[in-house]
């Protein structure tokens, strides 16, 4: 003879996770009907007096977004009018992506990777080539000697980034490291002259 036991169904407030709507905080599993962090009052059964997604995940979502959408807008407006240079782009940010990789892959759980983190690959080499396009600076394809340091510089801004000694401020570090790498981008731009062919 066997024994049916029918288990107690979980309720959608056990299940779903719960973030306080004014400061995000935590609201799982709490004892007590109310935000331990800002005292907001809110009921485990009723889904519109809390979020369900946290405030941190949906600003990350917006800012990888948005700094992909900037970058694809980048791309767009280059291969529009280079088609050209925009391969040259994607062949040396694939460099630098293999450059980087292994770093990448080693400092995964220590520096805790962001998408939008990805511009720092592809900003300094566009920000070179933008400056070629719009300088009249007589740079020619004899400079492409500048690029391959520029890809050479983005291995070493990864290295930093992997480095950070406080995991709070990785987004800031980050976001110090690419303008660092884009301000060198400008630097070897202008530090250099143009190479004839």
């Amino acid at each position: 003879m066997t024994f049916l036991t029918r288990s107690r169904p979980v309720s959608s407030s056990e299940s779903t996770e719960r973030y306080c709507r004014d400061c995000g905080y935590s609201l799982h599993r709490l004892g007590t009907a109310k935000c331990p962090e800002c005292g907001r009052p809110f009921d485990p059964d009723d889904p519109t007096t809390f979020a369900s997604r946290s405030r941190r995940r949906q600003l990350r979502r917006l800012e990888n977004r948005l700094v992909l959408a900037g970058l694809a807008m980048a791309l767009l407006v280059l291969g529009i009018f280079h088609l050209d240079l925009l391969w040259l782009l994607f062949i040396l940010t694939g460099l630098a992506a293999v450059l980087s990789s292994p770093i990448i892959i080693l400092a995964r759980k220590r520096a805790r990777w962001r998408m939008w983190e990805v511009a720092g690959l592809i900003c300094p080499i566009l920000l070179w080539i933008a400056l070629a396009l719009v300088v009249p600076s007589g740079k020619s394809l004899s400079n492409m000697i500048e690029l391959l340091l520029i890809v050479s510089l983005i291995p070493i801004a990864a290295l930093l980034r992997a480095l950070v000694p406080n995991p709070r401020d990785t987004a800031t570090w980050a976001l110090i490291i690419i303008a660092a790498t884009c301000a060198a981008s400008v630097l070897i731009f202008v530090v250099t002259p143009p190479l004839p062919e």
